[in-house]
């Protein structure tokens, strides 16, 4: 059935990696065989959104086939949308990349029309408020589902990594000393920070090449996208952590961290990373730190 009044078509523009691109020229045109003619133009938004209104020519034949195409200073060249039938309300996106379709960003896709200003990294499951279980419900998932993501946005929020990068561990179970489930070993979230604290450690002691193969592994199984096979070696950042961790957990017994054993021993601040790394590198400092830890218990 024709349709005379206005026409609506609306989408989101993402240009590399995902980003939303905001005040980018976005053209609908009428599409012909050999020619096209402009229907309406404007720009996105902050968000990456647009929404645009137009009027069919009332002797263009039917159907009338669309192309929206978008233009920015992020773009190398106009993109453009395969041509489409006009519809009174219609949903065109333009992606400069295929849209992930991994685990991950599919379950976070599908959690962000849920959350309504609630971000990942605040949720939470105590006697105030529900958010694991509920979202669990509304997904028709279990609650280690929305845990693990959770977990991974407050891993991400501490250290600085990407999210999907922890998740390829957690979803793999890797390292095995994880607790499980997730969520009971958080105590009602009481102990939420140090899980995370505990759980990014582990993490951060794998050698680099079992955290480089658990990476390649979640890329290949989907669960993370394949954009990340790309940024893996900028993941070093795990192996970077990893004197940082040995700095800064309790060392032997008690809750003496080793940089304050360092302090102790009277090693100067500006090698107390050197020292890190070439213990987290291999026993050879461990002589060292015997001696150093015999000079703090008699201080």
């Amino acid at each position: 059935m024709d349709h005379d009044g206005t026409y609506e078509v609306h989408g989101t523009l993402t240009g590399r990696g995902g980003d939303l691109l905001r005040q980018a020229r976005v053209v609908v045109w009428w599409q012909q065989i050999r020619e096209r003619a402009e229907l309406a133009a404007g720009e996105t938004s902050d968000d990456g959104q647009y929404h645009l209104s137009y009027q069919v020519p009332g002797n263009a034949p039917r159907p009338v086939l669309l192309v929206v195409e978008a233009l920015s200073e992020f773009l190398d060249e106009p993109l453009f949308s395969q041509p489409t039938q006009a519809q009174p309300d219609l949903t065109i996106d333009l992606n400069l990349e295929p849209p992930d379709q991994s685990e991950w960003a599919t379950l976070v896709r599908s959690l962000e029309p849920l959350l309504f200003g609630v971000t990942l990294p605040e949720l939470v499951e105590n006697s105030t408020h529900q958010d694991i279980s509920f979202l669990a419900r509304q997904l028709a998932t279990g609650t280690e589902t929305i845990m693990r993501i959770a977990v991974c946005a407050r891993l991400e929020a501490a250290f600085d990594i990407p999210a999907p990068a922890f998740y390829a561990f957690l979803r793999q179970q890797v390292p095995a000393a994880l607790p499980s489930p997730l969520l009971d070993a958080s105590h009602s979230f009481t102990l939420i920070v140090p899980l995370v604290q505990s759980i990014g450690s582990m993490i951060f002691r794998m050698s680099s090449q079992d955290q480089t193969k658990m990476l390649t592994s979640a890329v290949a199984l989907d669960l993370i996208g394949p954009q990340y096979t790309s940024q893996i070696p900028q993941l070093s950042q795990l192996q970077a952590l990893r004197s940082t961790d040995l700095l800064n957990r309790p060392y032997l017994a008690g809750q003496t961290t080793l940089a304050q054993l360092l302090d102790v021993a009277g090693l100067p601040q500006d090698k107390h990373q050197s020292f890190a790394q070439a213990l987290a590198a291999n026993a050879q400092p461990i002589r060292d730190l015997c001696q150093l830890s015999a000079t703090a218990s008699m201080a």
